[in-house]
């Protein structure tokens, strides 16, 4: 046999044999920590046979299928009715009727499309939804993992202790689009960091029809794409190379522009950020107004009429808070988390802080700041320099009983993000 082929055999087996390596440990940690976080979801939930909710929703039909996941069977009413609730009722219903109603089409539609092709398979559209998201939020631990390792060496297992600790982490697992937007972001940055600007702009795509927020990974990408392509002597190749990666960093604004257009034109309803102030009592204000709001609310300076409880409100003002000193720290420190990420935790940041509710106050900050995961990575960091146990037990006692207070919370009926 030719010694060169028994040479390049070797050598892939190397490479392969390192590359599981190196996915070893972030698939160990990343299911740990999934595995806790569903755990934990699912004995807080328990509650409810205890407590069943006193709130029922106003619509007859939601009434109706909230009953028929309660009595049937007890798979369906310790893991699909407690998480029946709020915008999966709308998920569902997109999934299996379509925009048939205005007030939907705020919603882009991949996730829907996901829940129906797998419920096309017999399973139900709420476990199918419950599935993806999880399966998604198991994929986000061991990516998070994995890049944390590679930016913070020594850091992964303290950075996913920090995703699962969060009190409103059970978004990850509950039918939500939580988990699924943060992994299409996470791959997409991370290939764009490695330079696979083509690979990038697709998985941004497909996070922007995820959430159309997502188009704010275009800046991050050409970002990268600008820091590796500036050290190239040859202008005509600097300038074709930065020309196509612009053209793959673009492919977010189709889905935005995509779904506009779609809605408006061929569904002939309001634009989507019409339906979103109409339906849903929600607008673009400066930065500061939803802060100030929520201070002014919870400090008793102005009353309002809101089914937000106080203690939802108290931890949107403090998750932003955190988030905002993170993030700042991490410039200050200088810390090695890419400039590409930082940025788009600053541009998620600045979404979180001008989306206002009419009555002045933030809109689900806690539950969108779970998308700023190098407020995570940092985090994480700084967990490992603490001394003592005591100081990172308390922190998991902390964020793991809040967690569950919310939970019971959002299983009944209660709206905290």
């Amino acid at each position: 046999m030719n010694k060169s082929w028994i040479s390049f055999s070797e050598k892939t087996k190397t490479r392969n044999c390192k590359n599981l390596c190196d996915w070893k440990r972030p698939i160990t940690a990343g299911f740990l920590g999934f595995l806790f976080l569903r755990l934990w979801s699912s004995f807080a939930l328990l509650y409810l046979r205890v407590y069943p909710p006193d709130l029922v929703p106003s619509d007859l039909a939601t009434r109706m299928e909230q009953a028929r996941l309660e009595n049937n069977g007890w798979f369906s009413q310790l893991f699909l009715a407690p998480w029946y609730r709020w915008d999966t009722v709308h998920y569902l219903d997109i999934a299996s009727q379509g925009y048939f109603k205005e007030f939907l089409s705020v919603w882009p539609p991949l996730y829907p499309g996901l829940i129906r092709l797998l419920s096309a398979t017999g399973i139900s559209s709420i476990l199918s939804a419950i599935l993806i998201s999880n399966i998604c939020a198991l994929l986000v631990m061991i990516l998070l993992f994995r890049m944390s390792e590679e930016t913070l060496p020594g850091s992964g297992e303290n950075v996913v202790l920090c995703l699962v600790i969060y009190p409103l982490a059970f978004f990850l697992v509950a039918a939500y689009t939580e988990s699924v937007y943060l992994i299409f972001s996470l791959v997409s940055l991370w290939m764009a960091h490695k330079g696979r600007f083509a690979w990038a702009g697709i998985w941004a795509l497909l996070a922007t029809l995820t959430r159309l927020q997502g188009v704010i990974l275009v800046l991050p990408i050409l970002f990268e794409g600008y820091r590796q392509t500036c050290g190239v002597l040859n202008r005509r190749e600097r300038f074709l190379t930065f020309a196509k990666i612009v053209c793959f960093a673009s492919l977010p604004f189709l889905a935005v522009f995509g779904h506009a257009l779609f809605v408006h034109f061929i569904l002939n309803y309001a634009w989507p950020w019409e339906s979103l102030a109409k339906y849903w009592g929600q607008h673009t204000g400066f930065p500061w107004e939803g802060l100030i709001g929520n201070i002014t609310t919870v400090l008793g300076f102005r009353k309002i009429t809101t089914p937000i409880v106080p203690l939802a409100q108290v931890i949107d003002l403090v998750m932003i808070v955190f988030a905002m000193i993170s993030l700042i720290l991490i410039w200050i420190k200088k810390s090695p988390i890419p400039l590409s990420y930082q940025l788009y935790a600053w541009m998620g940041l600045a979404v979180i802080l001008i989306k206002v509710d009419d009555l002045g106050i933030l809109v689900s900050a806690s539950r969108y700041v779970l998308s700023l995961f190098p407020v995570f990575m940092f985090t994480g960091f700084l967990l490992g320099k603490m001394p003592g146990r005591f100081t990172r037990s308390g922190l998991i006692v902390i964020g793991l009983a809040l967690q569950g207070i919310l939970l019971i919370f959002f299983a009944r009926w209660i709206w905290i993000a």
